[in-house]
């Protein structure tokens, strides 16, 4: 870990700095390819469970130490952003907007029978991992 220390700034206290700056930099990288390393394992073992486990009312499947189980859900996503813009100035629905859709918001007018231009739905499958 980097030290609290007040930094100097002489001439060779800042050659040193580079230095420790360099090395820290290199360890730092070493670090994320081993995170960037896990985080592939991870996305290959959860697509493997979404794609493999059984996609009805019994969804989920219990290890020694954890139990996954399905989350299926609608998400809206926008198609059309000329459209979702044009919708948003006349009914002055701005709780849809954000830097995304609020899918909140998309849901519930989706759920009242109204449509979105430019929105469509589509499921999203995710995994729950809860310890036993």
């Amino acid at each position: 870990m980097p030290s609290t220390a007040v930094l100097k700034s002489t001439t060779a206290a800042l050659a040193s700095y580079a230095d420790k700056l360099y090395s820290i930099r290199n360890q730092r990288l070493a670090l994320q390819k081993k995170v960037e390393a896990f985080q592939a394992e991870e996305t290959r073992l959860k697509d493997h469970l979404i794609a493999t486990l059984p996609k009805n009312d019994s969804t989920g499947i219990a290890g020694k130490t954890c139990r996954i189980s399905l989350l299926v859900k609608d998400v809206s996503q926008a198609d059309d952003w000329d459209k979702i813009h044009a919708y948003v100035r006349k009914t002055g629905n701005w709780e849809l907007l954000q830097r995304r859709l609020n899918n909140r918001a998309a849901m519930e007018i989706l759920e009242d029978g109204k449509k979105i231009p430019g929105v469509s739905i589509f499921t999203k499958v995710d995994l729950s991992i809860n310890k036993l």
